[in-house]
């Protein structure tokens, strides 16, 4: 896959965090980043100078805890979830 490609997978993915009213922030932190609910929130913490890859996975993984409550998932976020075949 290209580099637009792969910028295009990124978008995709946080277009469906949006919609979830997930806040996305990109911040220094001491951990690898990840989904945390915090009160009625839930935040993903990116941390700062993440690779795209790796950007890429914690989204996936949001994605992934969150699914239950998104409604329809794009074919294209179901393929990078590993989940063709899902009905979710």
């Amino acid at each position: 896959m290209n580099a637009a490609g792969a910028d295009d997978d990124l978008v995709l993915l946080r277009a469906v965090l949006d919609k979830a009213g997930v806040e996305i922030r990109s911040e220094t932190c001491g951990g690898e980043g990840g989904l945390v609910r915090l009160g009625d929130r839930n935040i993903v913490f990116v941390p700062l100078h993440s690779a795209q890859p790796h950007i890429r996975q914690l989204y996936c993984d949001s994605i992934k805890k969150l699914a239950a409550s998104l409604g329809h998932i794009p074919p294209r976020v179901r393929q990078l979830l590993g989940e063709e075949d899902w009905d979710g």
